[in-house]
């Protein structure tokens, strides 16, 4: 199933993820609610198909399935305490939240690394200060991607933000901004924040950090 970069669609109740994968091959990803998992279990396949838009059901009908279906909805959401006595915890360990959002990869690394500089304040000082401190700001830089994701992952009728990701997908920096965000490298706050969605929906300008943006 050919396919040009990566395709990300979202409708009431369920959500298609469309991206390029190893050996030339095509990942084509259906989500619905967590409520819907026995339904889609009794019958896989035509549960699947039934989530996909006619365009998009008709280029993989073109192809052809190299691999089993694969799926859960085992996918909490949830902060743990991640730190005591001789360890720690890191990546989804620490943050677990559903892969909807894409942000898993972005906040692990951002986990490690908070990790690591607490490791080498803590084993010069004090480890248990520098842990509990690992903790909150792990919590603080990631709330924001965590309360987006839960919105996100409800599957609920999307029409209210059309206009908001139009306006986003009109304006390539902000398109890169988004993906920022995705990706972990930018706060979420950077682009979704309350004066830049009001502004967005007005179609004025935003204010965005300039530091916040990577090509």
């Amino acid at each position: 199933m050919p396919v040009d970069g990566v395709e990300f669609y979202i409708r009431e109740g369920r959500d298609v993820l469309v991206f390029p994968t190893h050996d030339g091959q095509t990942c084509v990803w259906v989500g619905r609610s967590s409520d819907e998992w026995p339904d889609y279990r009794a019958n896989v396949e035509a549960r699947y198909l039934g989530g996909l838009d006619e365009a998009t059901r008709a280029r993989l009908d073109a192809g052809r399935r190299m691999s089993p279906f694969r799926g859960t909805h085992k996918l909490p959401n949830h902060f743990r305490q991640c730190h005591g006595e001789g360890w720690a915890l890191v990546g989804d360990a620490a943050y677990h939240r559903d892969p909807l959002t894409g942000m898993g990869i972005g906040d692990a690394f951002l986990g490690a690394e908070l990790l690591a500089c607490a490791l080498d304040t803590g084993l010069a000082d004090n480890l248990s200060e520098a842990l509990a401190d690992y903790e909150r700001t792990l919590a603080e830089k990631t709330s924001a991607a965590f309360d987006y994701t839960l919105q996100a992952a409800s599957l609920k009728d999307p029409a209210a933000l059309v206009p908001l990701y139009a306006r986003i997908a009109s304006r390539p920096e902000l398109t890169q901004q988004l993906m920022n965000v995705l990706a972990g490298s930018a706060p979420a706050r950077s682009l979704f924040n309350a004066r830049n969605v009001a502004s967005l929906m007005r179609g004025g300008d935003l204010q965005m950090p300039a530091v916040a943006l990577r090509q």
